[in-house]
């Protein structure tokens, strides 16, 4: 359903994380990428928040994700959970408040993250067991597949001073696997993931994907 393809461009977007590995060298960028992972994998959002910004990455990938929300939404895809969430940001968006629409978008996606790491949704520990994950976006963890979502690390593209851009290779396991190119910023010494460089691209081919 369409609904699945808005979330799982949601992972795209937000799961910035890695499994271990021989590239993940100890203080370089991708470093951030295995302690996000950890954060998944331990159900503990509050650790995977010191490797990804959340408010910057959503920032740089807001105006895809909203075009995708707004054309699902004026084409009744979306369930009343998420349309009322989508309406009002319509209203914003119609009257020029787009300070207000990322605002409200954060809040839902922040959301969306606390539930689903906290609740182990993200690491494959969810049951039907599992406390509900709340209302508006974090309604659809539930609908999700059971399954742990992962990113490999690739290699450090570039590098200079405290700016990077690393790649990446996310999996989803139902949709299988998407490219990623992201940008980190080191700050106080640690590195950070700030940005989805492809955003775009994740959500054409996310969007051809039939789940």
């Amino acid at each position: 359903m369409y609904k699945s393809k808005i979330f799982l461009f949601l992972f795209c977007c937000l799961f910035t994380s890695a499994l271990p590995g021989p590239a993940a060298q100890a203080g370089g960028p991708l470093s951030a990428l295995t302690l996000a992972q950890n954060g998944i994998d331990q159900c503990d959002s509050d650790l995977f928040n010191k490797a990804v910004d959340v408010g910057e990455v959503t920032d740089h990938a807001a105006d895809a994700l909203l075009a995708a929300l707004l054309k699902a939404s004026s084409e009744g895809r979306l369930d009343a959970s998420a349309g009322m969430v989508i309406s009002l940001v319509k209203m914003a968006k119609d009257s020029g408040q787009d300070k207000f629409i990322k605002q409200l978008l954060l809040s839902e996606i922040k959301s969306f993250l606390a539930s689903g790491i906290n609740g182990g949704w993200f690491a494959g520990k969810a049951d039907e067991k599992t406390q509900s994950p709340g209302s508006g976006f974090a309604a659809y963890l539930k609908k999700l597949p059971r399954g742990r979502r992962t990113i490999l690390p690739g290699k450090v593209l570039s590098e200079s001073g405290d700016q990077a851009e690393v790649s990446a290779t996310f999996t989803d396991p139902q949709a299988g696997a998407f490219p990623l190119v992201l940008g980190l910023k080191r700050q106080d010494g640690v590195w950070r993931v700030m940005e989805i460089k492809n955003a775009m691209e994740l959500f054409t081919q996310a969007a051809t994907k039939k789940i």
